[in-house]
């Protein structure tokens, strides 16, 4: 399903697996994943994994995975976002991205409310949900579980009519020169 390593390095970073001897799961201002502060805040869930689909560029989407700290955490003093994926590396001088939460969530096009594009987990449900699907792959996300049942349904009547208004266009067009009707 995906390309990058973000939904893996996150989820072993939020549930603390293999954070001593994988490099990826460290860098430059992240916070120790085994400190006691950080197991307070997954037990009190003011840092929560979070899944979500992201537009890349112009009506191009991709499934994404990060870390938030909330304000509450009190690790950093406003809601920030941790991006361990190698991607976020890339752009970073080799470092991962920590940046407030408000101006990574517009500049990637969050959809906080759409349907099946944005979940938030804390640390119970995380395991629960890595136990359920036996993946690192995000766990809900409607358009990248094209497995699912429903899934062309969904692409067909929410996402592309609603996400990618030009690629809805030419099918429409196409439909109506080949005379299909719904």
């Amino acid at each position: 399903m995906g390309g990058g390593d973000c939904h893996e390095v996150s989820i072993k970073y939020f549930t603390n697996v293999g954070s001593t001897s994988d490099k990826r799961l460290r860098g430059e201002g992240v916070p120790l994943a085994g400190s006691q502060k950080m197991r307070d805040a997954r037990v009190d869930e003011s840092i929560v994994l979070v899944q979500f689909e992201r537009e890349m560029f112009s009506e191009f989407w991709g499934h994404h995975s990060v870390i938030l700290f909330k304000k509450e955490s009190g690790v950093f003093d406003e809601d920030m976002v941790l991006d361990l994926s190698s991607g976020a590396r890339l752009k970073n001088e080799g470092e991962p991205l920590i940046e407030p939460k408000e101006k990574m969530w517009k500049e990637w096009n969050v959809q906080v409310d759409g349907d099946g594009m944005y979940f938030e987990y804390n640390y119970v449900e995380t395991i629960q949900k890595i136990m359920e699907t036996l993946t690192y792959e995000p766990f809900e996300l409607k358009r990248s579980r094209w497995m699912d049942e429903g899934h062309g349904e969904y692409m067909r009547d929410y996402f592309i009519p609603n996400f990618e208004p030009l690629r809805h266009k030419l099918m429409e067009e196409s439909d109506m020169k080949k005379g299909v009707t719904n």
